[in-house]
């Protein structure tokens, strides 16, 4: 791994040579580890104790022989500096082992810093690959972050309707972000059929964790009675919520809290490989003050967003229901725009310009709905393409001559249209791929 550890000696040593070590410099260990090998466990009891560097000692020699969790715990250390320097890179070099020997949420670090450049070269498409088996493995915030890039395509080729899958895997685990894309997909008709009363319930799930947008939303579907009857009341409380008011308040009418609780797993982190496709918690990762935590989750851009809403009763059957198994990543084909499907300045743009694509569904008339209500104009195109012999539609807007004046227009869109994670691309490469090249 290329690290010196205390003394000039490489972290990867035999454990006897450094729990030997360890007994004559320090007296840490006692008696007590005499003729037999470190374990998490110890370790884990000496971090919580704030003794980091017997925590340390501990792990090494239990990651030396073999032990995942110590392997993603000596990565936690160096992440957050505590009893070593803080060191990034030396913190992916442990999680990679982690990731390695199969621990989930090791491999989900792996993926977050592998697309940052946090302590490894950037790598955002060697960083899709571990999120996926992060995903698969059942880890919620890998769900969610893998569906995020599968939605605007950031390493991956663009798949709304894997995205949607992965973010409902997410959803039915608790994750809150996910909660709201997967809500905003299921409002838009995006990778799925439409379902406003499904997206209710979800933007509801998303607004009692506190998730702003989703609160936004529930406040105008019971304005506008969308999916839900109309009510004044819970109108105004999602609004006054989004506001940061009324917290502690359950909705109007409603037995349901004010939030939702969610669990803090306490246990130390497993080591054992989930099936694939399991939905399952995250790995009990050890919570603050019990063992250390992983990196942050990146934040996904989120799916479409859409108005506001009000809640939903909730569906505890939906909580149990496994992850979907999400088909192998389709090839898109594509075909020449159909007659009659406002193009316009799309067919004239020079291939060295730039566009911003918004929005990709297979319903063109929900697309064409979402560039009335967000009065897009004439400056949006809805190109149609092919994705699995079937018909694919995009909407892009604007001709811009850099890539940077694109970014500037696509950043003064309204938020409403933002949400939905557009990202710029030249006009040539769209224009190819619609007309089949």
């Amino acid at each position: 791994m290329g690290r010196q550890g205390r003394g000039g000696r490489s972290p990867i040593e035999p454990a006897a040579h450094r729990l030997a070590r360890t007994l004559l410099l320090t007296g840490l260990l006692g008696l007590a580890l005499t003729g037999r090998a470190a374990t998490f466990e110890e370790g884990f009891e000496a971090y919580k104790a704030d003794d980091y560097a017997q925590a340390r000692t501990l792990w090494e020699a239990a990651a030396d022989n073999g032990d995942s969790r110590s392997m993603f715990s000596l990565g936690s250390l160096y992440m957050r500096g505590n009893g070593v320097p803080q060191d990034p890179a030396q913190a992916y070099a442990w999680f990679l082992r982690a990731a390695e020997a199969n621990l989930p949420q090791a491999q989900y670090n792996v993926a977050f810093m592998l697309e940052q450049g946090r302590g490894v070269a950037s790598d955002p498409a060697a960083a899709i690959g571990w999120y996926e088996k992060s995903a698969r493995a059942g880890v919620p915030q890998a769900q969610a972050a893998y569906a995020a890039r599968l939605w605007d395509g950031r390493g991956v080729e663009a798949d709304p309707e894997q995205a949607v899958r992965w973010f409902a895997a997410a959803a039915r685990q608790g994750h809150p972000g996910a909660q709201n894309s997967y809500a905003t997909m299921l409002e838009n008709g995006i990778g799925t059929p439409a379902d406003l009363a499904e997206a209710v319930h979800w933007y509801e799930r998303a607004a009692l964790q506190g998730v702003r947008d989703a609160q936004l939303s529930l406040a105008r579907f019971y304005r506008e009675g969308r999916g839900v009857a109309a009510d004044g009341d819970l109108a105004e409380y999602w609004s006054a919520r989004a506001r940061g008011e009324r917290e502690g308040e359950p909705p109007p009418g409603s037995s349901t809290p004010a939030t939702i609780a969610t669990a803090k797993a306490s246990a130390p982190p497993g080591s054992e490989e989930a099936a694939p496709d399991a939905a399952r918690p995250d790995p009990p990762v050890v919570a603050a003050r019990s063992s250390p935590q992983p990196e942050p989750e990146p934040a996904p851009r989120s799916a479409p967003a859409a108005p506001p809403v009000a809640p939903a009763p909730a569906r505890t059957e939906v909580a149990a229901r496994e992850a979907p198994s999400p088909p192998a990543a389709p090839t898109p084909t594509a075909a020449p725009v159909s007659a009659g499907l406002p193009s316009g300045w799309f067919d004239t743009a020079p291939d060295d310009h730039y566009t911003a694509q918004l929005i990709g569904s297979g319903n063109p008339d929900a697309l064409e709905r979402f560039v009335s209500r967000n009065g897009l104009g004439e400056r949006a195109a809805l190109l149609e393409m092919r994705r699995d012999g079937k018909p694919w539609f995009l909407v892009v807007y604007g001709d811009f001559a850099s890539r940077d004046e694109a970014n500037r227009a696509l950043a003064g869109l309204p938020e409403g249209v933002r949400k939905h994670g557009g990202w710029v691309r030249p006009v040539g490469d769209l224009r190819k791929l619609r007309d089949g090249g």
